[in-house]
């Protein structure tokens, strides 16, 4: 499952060309979130059917939302718009904490994957036949 999940977070990122400038930022929270999904993942792998401590969740669910709230910054700078479905994903992450806390670190895992999944098949939909997009930065 986190293989996909790691899988899945290409054609979130997408095919963006960004401008040099004001990029850095969104780039280095993408690669924080990995990291921290990175994390999660060992945390899953140690303790797949114990009890969750608060922090475990922290980066199983926090890793994606990071890397989605980077991915909406870069778009923002790029094409001047906000990202709806990055922004419900992030909402569906942490609402999904709450119960997930007394849920294995298993099963975070696997919700986060199917959130990541949500966003690829929105994102491809919504491309799909259509030429790429032209930035438009936000000045």
């Amino acid at each position: 499952m986190d293989i996909l999940a790691a899988q899945l977070r290409w054609p979130v990122y997408g095919r963006a060309r960004p401008p040099a400038r004001a990029t850095g930022i969104a780039h280095v929270v993408m690669v924080v979130g990995i990291l921290t999904t990175a994390v999660g993942y060992e945390i899953v792998l140690e303790h797949p059917a114990d009890r969750p401590e608060p922090v475990w969740l922290a980066m199983i669910l926090g890793g994606p939302a990071l890397f989605l709230y980077g991915r909406i910054r870069l778009e923002r700078i790029v094409f001047n718009r906000l990202s709806i479905r990055r922004v419900v994903a992030i909402a569906a992450l942490a609402t999904a904490a709450v119960p997930l806390y007394h849920a294995p670190p298993l099963t975070a895992s696997v919700v986060a994957a199917f959130v990541l999944l949500g966003v690829a098949v929105a994102d491809a939909r919504r491309a799909a036949h259509q030429p790429p997009e032209k930035p438009s930065p936000a000045s």
